[in-house]
């Protein structure tokens, strides 16, 4: 099966030290290997204020890892993932091949489907740029 580039970003506990950190990092290594991908490398971006609260923290550390994978075990890497008690949040994205917007990897009542970037956005485009133009509308 043809492999493709994917990217994880998952947020992880913002409780851990250096070593449990890196623990955690083979450990979603070690699930994407399991299931038939190869990492090709990883970033952590370091501690980050979380939007709102997930799992009743508001602080997370953010790590970018790459990997190629044929997409089959996706469903599988996510169930894992989402067990997980270090993982706090992450998404899976397919990298797009040279000039193509990214695609989503979404997964509901158990299809994967994959969908282009442009539809999750939003498609009202009119700017209202003064009070006088929103108080007409």
């Amino acid at each position: 099966m043809l492999e493709k580039l994917y990217e994880i970003l998952f947020i992880a506990r913002p409780d851990k030290d250096e070593a449990q950190l890196s623990d955690t990092i083979a450990w979603v290594r070690n699930v994407l290997e399991r299931n038939g991908a190869r990492v090709i490398d990883h970033k952590v971006w370091g501690k980050r204020k979380l939007a709102y609260k997930i799992r009743h923290v508001t602080e997370g550390i953010y790590v970018l890892m790459e990997f190629v994978h044929s997409g089959a075990n996706i469903p599988e890497i996510k169930r894992i993932l989402h067990m997980s008690d270090d993982v706090i949040r992450f998404i899976i994205v397919k990298k797009p091949s040279a000039g193509k917007a990214p695609v989503f990897v979404l997964e509901t009542e158990g299809v994967i489907r994959e969908e282009p970037a442009s539809a999750a956005e939003n498609t009202y485009t009119e700017e209202i740029t003064t009070t006088e133009q929103y108080e007409q509308s």
